[in-house]
């Protein structure tokens, strides 16, 4: 098990990017893509993680690596694990790090990296040292621990099967607010509802409906967070159909209701305030 100084308690995870380390107490489960590179140092317990079509379960100890545009989404729901998750555009990186813009693993996992390898001193420096660096040697730092960790990783060029996926999850996530049906993208994208259908439910783990409705689900949380619109108008802004399917979608996920969230949220941010 990999010790850093760090101190995070179970079950917390701490997102980095390129320049900002900020503190998170949620994965985002549902599929996505994104240009960035995203790197998960697991210190204890077991990070679950679904990754081009495969289910990963990454011990303490180890690193696992999301090459840019890879589909992929934790799937930790009860499990405890410590990790950090480091997220970096390889635009950003250097040397052979610098291979991430245009390949990605055969396998995201390296195990279980001694104890005294020094990618794990160097990440301790760079989580201490991070607000002292100038953001210049933040990243040839950033470039180093990944070419260590790349190193030990066999890199292929990212597939047309990867690309197709992202075509997909890119067009819903522009048109979810919308009425959207199977068909209508795979006509827009002259792909056959066959295929769309084995990719969400063989690849992304669920159903297009339930994609659908998580994206909507994630823009109605956002409007009941930050403003005063009626759950009615909400729920058509984000794309359900009727106030009826957008309570029961929503009491679903949340186990209360719209307006039940909205009270709750209110509440407890008047108590921090």
């Amino acid at each position: 098990m990999a010790q850093l100084s760090t101190n995070i308690p179970v079950a917390q995870h701490e997102y980095w990017t390129s320049f900002v380390f900020e503190p998170k107490d949620h994965f985002t489960h549902l599929p996505h893509f994104h240009d960035e590179i995203e790197i998960v140092f697991v210190l204890d317990g077991t990070f679950e993680t679904h990754y081009n079509g495969v289910d990963y379960a990454v011990t303490g100890g180890s690193v696992f690596l999301a090459g840019s545009n890879s589909v992929h989404y934790s799937t930790n729901h009860t499990i405890k694990s410590n990790s950090i998750i480091l997220i970096v555009h390889p635009k950003a990186l250097s040397g052979s790090a610098a291979q991430l813009l245009s390949k990605t693993p055969t396998s995201p996992i390296w195990h279980n990296p001694k104890k005294d390898h020094m990618v794990w001193s160097l990440l301790d420096y760079a989580l201490k040292n991070k607000n002292k660096l100038n953001n210049d040697d933040l990243m040839l730092l950033i470039s180093f621990i990944l070419s260590l960790i790349v190193g030990n990783m066999t890199l292929i060029d990212h597939t047309k099967k990867a690309k197709t996926e992202n075509r997909i999850l890119q067009y819903c996530r522009n048109h979810y607010t919308e009425d959207l049906s199977v068909s209508r993208v795979a006509s827009d994208l002259k792909l056959s509802e066959s295929h769309i259908g084995h990719i969400f439910s063989n690849v992304l783990g669920c159903s297009f409906p339930q994609y659908i409705n998580t994206l909507r689900l994630e823009h109605a949380e956002t409007l009941l967070k930050t403003t005063k619109k009626t759950c009615l108008d909400i729920a058509m802004q984000s794309g359900f159909p009727t106030m009826r399917t957008f309570n029961r979608v929503f009491l679903q996920q949340y186990n209360m209701t719209p307006l039940q969230y909205r009270k709750k949220f209110d509440s407890t941010l008047n108590t921090v305030l």
